[in-house]
């Protein structure tokens, strides 16, 4: 009985120091890494989420935008940080067809990165203006049959060129790609006649879709998208092509699960608030929260699906 209460009390003297040995979280701002410039749509996301997260925390939440090498600089600053749940990563499919675009690269998708919470997705839309006799896709892959069509993206091995690459495979049109630096010039060359169409995300094309200066062509999800639900997806036209684009929330490798279920159940709080919705939905993001085990069994999923994207497009890095 004396050894039962002895050992009792020491169980008992030990729980503050087992208190004190988890410290709190987070316990300092923490860094939400952006490997792209500021405007774009990953950054979007993310000054949508700092606000509200930021409350939730009881922390700033500190947006650093570290672009290079198509997203890979900023990806390598969080798969080399320390995995206390402090240093995350916010992008999307672009890390999973950058592990099959660059053949060499200081990370690898699945294996330096903890999945913490899907936040939205956003499919590609194709695009043309207005007027000019590519009003439809079926007008458009009728027009492809007779002569080169042009389409613009952001650029080589981005979800707009996949997209489209997986349209002109499986319908036999002569779709002609044209890179830009970003979806925004090659819009700008679109309205000038320089190329036919343009397939990029739906964020960079919502102010000149609401102006009616260039009409929808079609969406690359498999069903209509809220944002814009004039327009059919490409898969009416041309069974099968349908590429879902998505944004999420990784850390380091190591990073403890339970600080990931903790902002994972923080993100699906936020994402449910009416006000956040309404946000994601004004900027054509649709709201789409997943935890670590369903994120990660997705990415799993993706990965394969994604490459095989890379190579039907050809696509090559320099």
């Amino acid at each position: 009985m004396r050894r039962r209460t002895l050992a009792a009390g020491i169980a008992l003297l030990a729980l503050p120091r087992l208190a004190r040995a988890q410290p709190r979280f987070p316990d300092r701002p923490l860094r939400l890494v952006v490997p792209f410039p500021p405007g774009g749509s990953y950054d979007i996301v993310a000054r949508l989420l700092s606000r509200p997260l930021a409350e939730a925390f009881g922390q700033a939440v500190v947006i650093d935008n570290r672009p290079g090498v198509g997203g890979n600089l900023g990806a390598d600053v969080v798969a080399k940080a320390a995995p206390d749940g402090h240093t995350l990563l916010l992008w999307g499919d672009g890390l999973l067809i950058n592990q099959a675009l660059f053949p060499t690269r200081p990370w690898e998708a699945l294996r330096d990165f903890a999945p913490v919470s899907r936040i939205a997705q956003s499919p590609q839309v194709l695009i043309a203006a207005a007027g000019r006799g590519l009003d439809t896709l079926p007008a458009l892959l009728e027009a492809g049959r007779r002569r080169d069509v042009t389409y613009a993206t952001a650029g080589v091995g981005t979800p707009g060129h996949l997209a489209a690459e997986l349209l002109r495979s499986r319908s036999g049109a002569r779709l002609v790609h044209v890179p830009y630096r970003g979806g925004a010039p090659a819009i700008t060359d679109l309205l000038a006649g320089q190329v036919d169409t343009v397939c990029t995300g739906i964020p960079a094309c919502l102010p000149f879709l609401g102006d009616g200066k260039v009409v929808g062509l079609g969406v690359s999800s498999a069903t209509r998208f809220q944002a814009l639900p004039a327009v059919p997806p490409m898969a009416d036209a041309v069974p099968g092509v349908a590429v879902d684009t998505w944004y999420g929330v990784l850390a380091p490798s190591r990073t403890d699960p339970a600080i990931r279920e903790r902002i994972a159940a923080v993100v699906a709080t936020v994402l449910a608030e009416p006000a956040t919705v309404a946000a994601l939905r004004a900027q054509g993001f649709e709201p789409d929260a997943a935890g670590p085990a369903p994120f990660g069994d997705f990415l799993a999923r993706e990965a394969p699906r994604w490459a095989d994207l890379v190579a039907l497009s050809g696509a090559k890095v320099e």
